[in-house]
């Protein structure tokens, strides 16, 4: 453990200006080890420091975070209900950018980027794919719900939750509350 004191012994009176000399001197040695040392302890606190400032911090921010939402699978629209809420989607313009979210809150098509946005945005793995003209991204939402990856998530009510599994062909829903 290091001695923390700093030296205050003043120096004693001496008949000799050579022992007076060599007296100030070691002073002023112990005075500078101990400032080295002191100048040590500094450096090692302010490294570690910014860590147990932080663990603090994260443990406090934690602590006060609302519980994490728990997302729930629910039916996703089929592709025949995707076209008829466009019914003048085959009439634009073939080069207009479509965003197809299908893994999101409301997968479909959507001609807006900021609506395709929240659809993912927070969803555990959304997603969603950018693609020109309103046929060609029919087809892409048609695929997806062919192959059995266009899913609708939600958040679940505090009084019930639900979940979806599926199995190959056995599809099964729990409903708890």
């Amino acid at each position: 453990m290091t001695n923390n004191s700093v030296p205050t012994a003043a120096i004693p009176a001496s008949t000799s200006p050579q022992e007076e000399l060599e007296a100030a001197l070691a002073l002023t040695v112990r005075l500078a080890q101990t400032s080295l040392a002191m100048a040590k302890q500094c450096l090692d606190l302010q490294t570690r420091l910014p860590g147990i400032v932080n663990a603090a911090i994260d443990a406090h921010v934690v602590a006060a975070l609302p519980p994490a939402p728990v997302w729930v699978r629910r039916t996703p629209r089929t592709p025949a209900q995707v076209e008829a809420e466009h019914p003048n989607g085959h009439s634009d313009d073939s080069n207009k950018p479509w965003h197809v979210v299908y893994r999101g809150r409301d997968p479909g098509l959507y001609d807006n980027v900021n609506l395709s946005d929240y659809q993912v945005l927070g969803v555990p793995n959304g997603r969603r794919q950018k693609i020109t003209g309103f046929a060609a991204a029919l087809t892409f939402y048609r695929q997806k719900y062919a192959a059995q990856e266009v899913e609708k998530w939600g958040q679940a009510d505090t009084a019930s939750t639900s979940q979806s599994y599926s199995y190959g062909e056995i599809k099964v829903s729990v409903t708890i509350g």
